[in-house]
């Protein structure tokens, strides 16, 4: 099983966040024009058990503003049976999908919204037919939280506070590991305004490591702007980025957490 964190926090449920009625009808909305797809193509009663799941079982770290879904009834929102979800979670797939790092809360497990999402994606390609609708439907539902207005309120919140932070990250890892070209294209920079210092686990999920240059890369700014677009904000996903467009994964070799 995935490691527990012992409670430290006090958690918020989703349901209990300001004008969340509001909020979660209009992310539903986002959420069939972000799929192209209107609600009459679904069964009602299954949109109705996943977005139950997510409303009424889900957390908030109110620090950082990372979401985290209760690993039990998961598999109303994996579109699976219960047995199977839980394997997803707890043993993972190795090498292809890792365990999901676990915290309690209630005497609850549950998983964050980058582990959740790591699972859809592991799952999505092996659905057919008229499941692969609603594994599309629950990925761009989970997806699109990073748009929900009282979790995007914690993290500019959060940005703001951490803006300056970056810049002097950038500054202390372009000293400290002597960098003179971006970390994915080795394309050599003549000012420290053409880089950017990018999180390779974001400082939402992982705030241990906000302060770590091992935890970022120095990369060109329109890739950096590139990333933020495509909401590329862990490991996993910066990997595969760097595999899509071709880019040097040397900076992986440094990665020791």
């Amino acid at each position: 099983m995935g490691n527990k964190k012992n409670e430290i926090i006090k958690y918020e449920n989703l349901k209990d966040s300001p004008n969340f009625q509001q909020s979660f009808d209009l992310h539903k909305e986002l959420t069939l024009i972000e799929l192209g797809d209107k609600e009459e193509h679904f069964h009602r009663s299954t949109l109705t058990s996943i977005n139950n799941q997510i409303k009424n079982h889900s957390i908030i770290d109110p620090k950082t503003g990372i979401l985290y879904f209760r690993v039990e009834g998961i598999h109303n929102i994996l579109r699976t049976s219960p047995g199977i979800a839980r394997n997803l979670v707890y043993q993972g797939v190795p090498p292809e999908l890792n365990a999901s790092p676990i915290i309690n809360h209630n005497s609850k497990d549950y998983i964050s919204q980058s582990s959740l999402m790591a699972i859809l994606d592991y799952s999505i390609s092996f659905s057919t037919g008229s499941k692969t609708r609603y594994m599309n439907y629950v990925t761009t539902s989970i997806g699109l939280f990073k748009t929900f207005e009282y979790l995007k309120n914690i993290r500019n919140k959060i940005a703001k506070n951490t803006r300056y932070s970056k810049s002097k990250m950038k500054s202390k890892k372009i000293k400290i590991d002597k960098i003179d070209r971006c970390q994915f294209t080795n394309k050599v920079f003549k000012s420290v305004r053409e880089v950017e210092f990018a999180y390779i686990d974001s400082s939402y999920d992982q705030s241990s490591l906000i302060g770590d240059i091992k935890n970022g890369v120095i990369i060109l700014k329109e890739i950096h702007a590139e990333m933020n677009k495509q909401n590329i904000n862990d490991f996993v996903a910066m990997y595969k980025f760097c595999e899509k467009n071709n880019y040097d994964l040397s900076w992986t070799e440094k990665i020791d957490w």
